[in-house]
């Protein structure tokens, strides 16, 4: 039995606490919004249904104080959007000791290497690490105020630890956890074998219309037709290009073997996710009873796009890496949004990620 800190009101939050909890764990679930999160923080109870069962998990504990919570773990997973990430690391490094263990699951992109930058910045030690994952360890979408649906799960999952030197470390107790994590090279290898900014900008721009005029929206269900993933696996591409500019070797993960029907080889991160989503009903994408629809004010724009596939365009074009289908949907998702996302998203330089591919290697590895 591990006590494991979940940190943020997320699906994949209270999918991971109500997982963790059913499998033996201590969790010590952190929410920061106490009116919309009353539920959990009155019961500690969240009910699971879906392909990893159905139960009502005892939380260990549940708080909007992050103090208490970080208090009584050293693992912190953080199945936060990345637009959270900042605001979260600002209250969350003044309480890290050495000892701690920090996973964004997922980082998109490089949240770990930007957690280690803080840290050092605001003074913290050596002893902390920081760690990322390709994705979520599910397909998951909450149906109540203290209710998750699990409607797949991954089935690989590449985690880069940052410094990497830590990583057989480190990993050991994180696959205790979660048997489906692989070690990656580093924390970018790991980063940029998210599907995310590959799936869901493109997707959205693609579906505009639709979007805008049907609230039972699904992204995966109706939205990936024959030419939208034609123009993802395009995009998908431009990554894999990215990826060997870097150094780092398959497997890839690529774009086709996501959305392949039966698949549960080492090229697909979801095991057949389309069947899954399709043959439930509780993934919506939009809307959902407890959210306001959010239309094309969503994070698959605000999140995948500005913190995920501008980062992306971004390193390619530095290291010589063309990257036309990128730019297009990242400036047609700018101009849907009204938001430069060129001059406002996730870079390297905005991480302070700088050097050579070469460099940047040797930065992962050795720490800073």
């Amino acid at each position: 039995m591990t006590a494991v800190g979940v940190l943020g009101g997320s699906n994949g939050g209270y999918a991971m606490s109500a997982d963790l909890t059913l499998r033996g764990h201590d969790v010590h679930f952190y929410v920061r919004d106490r009116q919309r999160h009353e539920a959990v923080l009155t019961s500690h109870q969240i009910a699971l249904t879906g392909v990893l069962g159905s139960g009502s998990a005892p939380l260990a504990s549940a708080s909007s104080e992050l103090a208490s919570v970080v208090s009584e773990v050293e693992i912190l997973f953080v199945p936060l959007p990345s637009s959270h990430h900042r605001g979260l690391l600002d209250s969350l490094l003044p309480l890290l000791a050495p000892g701690h263990v920090v996973v964004f699951t997922p980082g998109t992109i490089l949240s770990s290497f930007m957690a280690a930058g803080l840290a050092r910045a605001t003074g913290i030690g050596d002893g902390v690490t920081f760690a990322e994952s390709a994705t979520l360890p599910y397909g998951t979408r909450r149906t109540g105020p203290s209710r998750v649906n699990v409607n797949c799960g991954v089935t690989y999952n590449p985690l880069g630890v940052f410094p990497a030197r830590r990583t057989e470390e480190v990993m050991p107790r994180l696959t205790e956890l979660f048997s489906t994590f692989l070690p990656a090279t580093d924390c970018l290898d790991a980063a940029l074998n998210n599907q995310s900014p590959i799936t869901q900008p493109a997707g959205m721009v693609l579906n505009t219309g639709y979007i805008e005029n049907v609230r039972d929206f699904h992204l995966h269900r109706d939205g990936v037709t024959t030419s939208v993933l034609r123009v993802e696996e395009e995009v998908d591409a431009e990554r894999v290009a990215l990826r060997r500019a870097m150094g780092y070797q398959a497997p890839d993960y690529p774009m086709k073997e996501f959305y392949r029907p039966g698949s549960t080889n080492d090229r697909a991160l979801f095991s057949n996710v389309i069947q899954e989503v399709n043959e439930t009903g509780d993934y919506e994408e939009f809307y959902e009873t407890y959210m306001p629809y959010e239309g094309m004010n969503h994070r698959y724009l605000t999140e995948a796009c500005a913190e995920g596939l501008v980062f992306i365009k971004a390193l390619a074009n530095r290291l010589g890496v063309p990257t036309p289908n990128s730019d297009a949907i990242i400036q047609l998702a700018s101009v849907i949004s009204q938001r430069d996302y060129l001059a406002t998203g996730r870079t390297p330089e905005s991480v302070c990620l700088v050097g050579t591919s070469d460099e940047i290697r040797t930065t992962l590895f050795e720490g800073m």
